[in-house]
């Protein structure tokens, strides 16, 4: 009890201090039970550990894919079958209720390549801040991407070449930024995580789809008409320009107050290489794609629709993108559509002339747009080619890496190599052409062109992130 006493007789600051001093006490005993139970928790739970500080959600998929990456105008998003209608996706795809995307090679999920979509401008802001899981009007929808991750593919050396009516699927190996990959994850001096392509083939909301020569007017990367561009199902394919039309007009989707909301800082966009729609192919042909096991696969649809309208096709002739899943490149709604059938598709893939450049086409009235070499040794001037990380160079009559020479004559599609005469790929074709009793359509076709039917061709446009 004096003890007691003597302590309440003390000096109010000294008394002070000894409870300062047991409170700082308390407070750091706590923080270091709370920092031993958080990170015991991170080493031993597989449901938190995320590369991104602050971020503990850990992606559904884990095929080893690398994520996508979204331009700040994309809205990721899938498809509610029950409703039929499209929905924002959970960007981190860590809520299963709200799936955006997986790459496994089987399960109930498989085929679900991950889908983003670019809207209007009046609607941008409203779907931009909604919340996760708010329906996307078809109406408010500008352009539809599935992004290709990064991979690199041996294909079976007892496939190459010859007519293969049933191939086996491709070895696909997801790989990171910094791994060996196909070319095609090669863009310019960048190696690239994956990248965006065109879920359907290439349309316009208010120009003819087939009655005006180069009725898209482009010649540089500032094209008004590019504004108009639209890339949706049951859309009418834009057809009648030439390569350096189109090449410009998907350039022009990133110009100054485009109508997509496009930042040029964020996004490179461009026609699809050769290459390009070779990883396509490959990664259809596996088992992340339409096959089941190593030789279980089937062959993309066409678009047997002979209105030439963006995903149709298969079994449902002149439906719908929604009933023509066997016409999508995963089987699946999630695919890409178009890729067989439709409209043969300029792809940049052009023959070298004596001097290494790229050529222009066969005569003055028929050419690709861009300076260069003819077939009679003459050169035509039109708008310089771009920088050579646009386009893929051929020199031989052979090439193994871009669904070339190594898939030939697959599900019995044509096999034609360009060469001086016919200077540019084409791939894809019309549902209903066929050359020495091949089918011209077909994911793995490709054949030259003289560029005399400059009018039957479309595009597909490829997003990079640089």
């Amino acid at each position: 009890m004096k003890k007691i006493i003597n302590f309440l007789k003390t000096d109010i600051k000294i008394i002070n201090s000894y409870f300062l001093f047991a409170i700082i006490l308390i407070i750091l005993v706590c923080v270091g039970y709370s920092s031993y139970a958080l990170f015991s928790f991170t080493k031993t739970s597989t449901n938190v550990i995320e590369g991104v500080v602050g971020d503990l959600s850990k992606s559904l998929d884990t095929s080893g894919a690398n994520k996508p990456v979204l331009a700040s105008n994309m809205i990721p998003v899938y498809y509610d079958k029950t409703n039929n209608v499209w929905k924002k996706a959970d960007a981190k795809n860590s809520d299963e209720k709200n799936r955006w995307y997986s790459y496994e090679s089987s399960g109930t999920n498989k085929g679900m390549w991950a889908n983003a979509v670019t809207v209007t401008n009046a609607s941008r802001s409203k779907y931009l801040n909604a919340n996760i899981g708010t329906s996307i009007n078809m109406n408010d929808i500008t352009t539809m991407w599935v992004w290709i991750p990064r991979f690199n593919a041996v294909t079976p050396s007892n496939y190459n070449g010859g007519q293969q009516m049933r191939p086996g699927a491709i070895n696909v190996t997801f790989v990171k930024q910094n791994k060996t990959a196909i070319d095609a994850f090669t863009f310019g001096n960048k190696e690239l995580s994956g990248f965006w392509y065109g879920k359907f083939e290439t349309s316009h909301t208010t120009l003819a789809p087939g009655q005006v020569y180069n009725n898209l007017g482009c010649s540089n990367e500032t094209c008004s008409n590019a504004n108009g561009i639209i890339i949706k199902p049951s859309a009418k394919i834009l057809i009648n320009n030439n390569v350096s039309n189109y090449f410009f007009a998907a350039r022009s989707m990133a110009q100054e107050n485009n109508s997509f909301g496009f930042v040029s800082s964020e996004v490179n966009i461009h026609l699809s290489k050769n290459s390009e729609w070779g990883a396509v192919a490959y990664l259809t042909q596996s088992i992340y794609g339409r096959c089941t096991s190593s030789n279980a696969c089937t062959e993309v649809a066409y678009n047997n629709d002979t209105s030439y309208t963006t995903g149709h096709g298969g079994s449902y002739l002149i439906s719908s993108y929604e009933k023509s899943l066997a016409a999508s490149t995963t089987g699946t709604i999630y695919g890409i559509y178009d890729m067989s059938g439709g409209k043969g598709e300029y792809v940049m893939g052009v023959y070298a002339d004596p001097n290494g450049k790229p050529r222009s086409g066969s005569s003055e009235s028929y050419n690709s747009g861009f300076t260069g070499m003819l077939y009679d040794g003459t050169m035509y001037s039109g708008v310089p080619f771009p920088d050579s990380k646009y386009y893929n160079l051929y020199t031989g009559n052979s090439y193994q890496g871009h669904a070339l020479t190594e898939t030939s004559r697959w599900y019995g599609d044509y096999a034609g190599f360009i060469s001086s005469n016919g200077v540019w790929f084409i791939r894809g074709s019309d549902f209903n052409k066929y050359e020495d009793n091949y089918d011209i359509n077909g994911i793995f076709a490709h054949y030259w062109d003289f560029l005399y039917e400059r009018g039957s061709y479309s595009s597909r446009f490829v997003i990079t992130n640089e």
